[in-house]
């Protein structure tokens, strides 16, 4: 989730409507038909945070907030009541950095929208969980390559054995 959060963080300062990697490249651009997942995963994703116009300062303490998630099953229930906290820590941090910088409700409103993308940040990373798992389904079937502009690198696995 903070990896798709890094990107349509990136991609949205540099003005891109779809998913932009630091070295200019758009996975978008490799593919040859754009179906409604594919869409989804490298341009929609960047909609909530354009629609928050979210700074570099929102982004920071929002990576926070995604990065304190309870809900991760693996977590004791001590540890779950500490990262709870600290999710807690950030958020009221991130209230009231909208309230002194938006006023009272321009602040609320504000923190509101960012939330929400935080949020959609999640969906948009199992969506991208789910296209990176048809691709490898493509891949280990021998179906063709979706995206002929790209290199062809060989799986781990297969240079292992």
């Amino acid at each position: 989730m903070l990896a798709i959060f890094t990107q349509v963080f990136y991609s949205f300062q540099s003005h891109c409507d779809t998913i932009t990697l630091p070295n200019g490249s758009m996975p978008m651009r490799c593919m040859k038909e754009k179906n409604r997942l594919e869409l989804e995963c490298f341009c929609r994703c960047i909609e909530p945070i354009e629609r928050s116009q979210i700074t570099t300062e929102e982004y920071v303490l929002a990576k926070a907030i995604a990065l304190c998630n309870p809900a991760i099953p693996e977590l004791s229930f001590n540890a779950q009541k500490i990262v709870e906290k600290q999710r807690e820590y950030y958020a009221n941090i991130l209230f009231k950095h909208e309230q002194n910088s938006y006023g009272i409700e321009g602040g609320a409103v504000k923190y509101t929208k960012i939330m929400s993308a935080i949020e959609a940040m999640y969906h948009f990373a199992q969506r991208q969980r789910e296209f990176h798992n048809i691709c490898r389904m493509q891949f280990l079937i021998g179906a063709d390559n979706p995206w002929p502009n790209t290199c062809k690198l060989k799986l781990f696995e297969d240079s292992v054995i």
